[in-house]
C-alpha cells in the first residue's frame, strides 16, 4: 500500500515523492505532491490482483482516454505500483493540483452566497465543459456537483474524475447503476450502464444549472427525492417535466424554459447541449475587492535554528511552514490565498496580494467587510 513519503517514479514525470494525504475515498486516496514549482495531486487506487502478471486497468477509463480540452483535468501521466509478494498493483495517476479550486457542491449547497453574475458564469462555463467533451466523443460517465471544480475567483469550470468514461455510441454495460443516484436521469436508474448517452448527461447539467440559478431548485428536487426520481417519472409519463423551479432573473425565463426540456423523462424528447448553449451568453464575472493591509508591529525574530513556525488566527485556524520555505494557505472560506516566506530567515514575509510585509503578530488583511489577522505565533527550534 502506497502512503505519505514513498517516492513514485512517473515516465515523463519522473520520480515524485508523496508529501500529505490530500484526501481519500473508497476506491483512490489522492495525495500532494510537490516538485520545483509544481504542485500534483497524486491519485492512487487501492491494490488490485495482477491478471496473468498484467495490472488490472478494466475499472478505470482514466488509464487510457482519447481526449484533451481546457475545461478537463485528465492525467498529466500514469504508472503501475507493483506489490510482486502480493501479486497485486495500484494505479497511479498524476493531475495539476487544483488549489484555487471548490466542488461545485460547495456553491449549490450555500447558493446565496455567491453573487448572480458568478454562478451564471459557472452555469455557463459548465455547458462549455460538457460541451467539450461530447464534441471529443466522449461522455462524462458520472456527472455531477462533486466531479466539478470551479475557481474560487473567477468561476472558470474543470471537470474531473473521468473513471467511468464512455465513448459517445458505445454498445456495451451493464444493467449496474453507477454513480450518485440524485444525479442520474430516470433511463439509468431503470437500465443502467447501458443506457447512458448524452442525454443523460443533459439531465445532470439542466439539474445543476436549475439549483444555480433557480429560487425553489433544491426545495424541488427533495420533493421529488421523497417519492422516488424513477418512480416520480413513471408516475407523470415519459413527455413530462420532473420539476418546476423558478429562475432568480426573469433574464432567464427563455433559458429556465429549455433547461425543463431538460428534465423530461423520455431523454429523446429532451433539449441538446448546443441549444442550452445558444441561450448562455453571460459575462466574465468582474471580480473587485477593497483590500486594506495592517502591518505588524513587529517582525517576527527568527534564529538559524527555527525549524517550523505555526500562525494561529484570530478564528483559531493554524498554519505551519518550514524554515527555508515557502507556503500557501487558504482563508476567507477559502476565497483567498496568504503566502509565508522563510527563505530569508532574517526578515520572515508574508505576502497577500502580490504584496509582501514583515511577517509578525497583529498583521491584518481586510477585504471588504471580512478581516483576517495573526493572533499569536508559535516558533519551533
Amino acid at each position: 500500500m502506497v502512503v505519505v513519503g514513498e517516492e513514485i517514479t512517473f515516465g515523463s514525470l519522473g520520480p515524485i515523492v508523496l508529501d500529505k494525504l490530500h484526501d481519500h475515498g473508497a476506491n483512490a486516496n489522492v495525495f500532494e505532491a510537490n516538485k520545483g514549482s509544481n504542485v500534483y495531486a497524486i491519485k492512487i487506487h487501492h491494490a488490485r490482483s495482477l491478471i496473468d502478471e498484467i495490472p488490472d486497468t478494466s475499472f478505470t477509463a482514466e488509464v487510457d482516454l482519447k481526449f484533451k480540452g481546457s475545461r478537463l483535468c485528465i492525467p498529466l501521466d500514469t504508472c503501475h505500483v507493483y506489490q510482486n509478494e502480493r501479486n497485486k498493483s495500484q494505479i497511479a495517476l498524476a493531475f495539476p493540483m487544483l488549489s484555487d479550486h471548490m466542488i461545485l457542491d460547495t456553491v449549490l449547497q450555500d447558493r446565496m452566497s455567491y453573487d448572480l453574475t458568478f454562478r451564471q458564469w459557472i452555469a455557463q462555463e459548465l455547458v462549455l465543459a460538457v460541451l467539450e467533451l461530447h464534441n471529443s466523443g466522449w461522455l462524462h460517465g458520472d456527472l455531477q456537483p462533486r466531479n466539478i471544480m470551479v475557481n474560487k475567483s473567477t468561476g472558470d469550470v474543470k471537470l474531473i474524475d473521468f473513471e467511468w468514461s464512455l465513448p459517445i455510441g458505445h454498445k456495451g454495460g451493464s444493467a449496474e447503476t453507477r454513480g450518485v443516484e440524485d444525479w442520474c436521469a430516470p433511463e439509468l436508474l431503470q437500465f443502467g450502464i447501458r443506457a447512458h448517452r448524452s442525454g443523460s448527461e443533459v439531465w445532470a447539467l439542466a439539474r445543476m444549472i436549475l439549483q444555480l440559478l433557480g429560487v425553489n431548485g433544491k426545495e424541488e428536487f427533495l420533493r421529488v427525492k421523497k417519492i422516488g426520481v424513477l418512480e416520480y417519472a413513471q408516475k407523470i409519463g415519459a413527455s413530462q417535466e420532473l420539476y418546476t423551479i423558478e429562475p432568480e432573473s426573469s433574464e432567464f425565463a427563455q433559458l429556465f424554459s429549455m433547461l425543463h426540456r431538460g428534465v423530461i423523462t423520455n431523454p429523446n424528447d429532451r433539449c441538446k447541449l448546443n441549444e442550452i448553449s445558444q441561450l448562455m451568453k453571460f459575462d466574465r464575472p468582474i471580480i473587485k475587492n477593497e483590500i486594506s493591509i495592517v502591518q505588524a508591529g513587529k517582525r517576527l525574530n527568527l534564529k538559524e535554528t527555527t525549524f517550523s513556525i505555526q500562525l494561529t488566527d484570530t478564528e483559531g485556524n493554524t498554519y505551519r511552514c518550514r524554515s527555508g520555505k515557502t507556503r500557501k494557505h487558504e482563508f476567507n472560506k477559502g476565497h483567498e490565498l496568504i503566502e509565508v516566506d522563510l527563505k530569508n530567515m532574517d526578515k520572515p514575509e508574508i505576502i497577500f496580494s502580490g504584496i509582501r510585509s514583515p511577517l509578525g503578530e497583529g498583521y491584518s488583511i481586510t477585504i471588504n467587510d471580512y478581516t483576517w489577522s495573526i493572533e499569536a505565533i508559535e516558533v519551533f527550534t
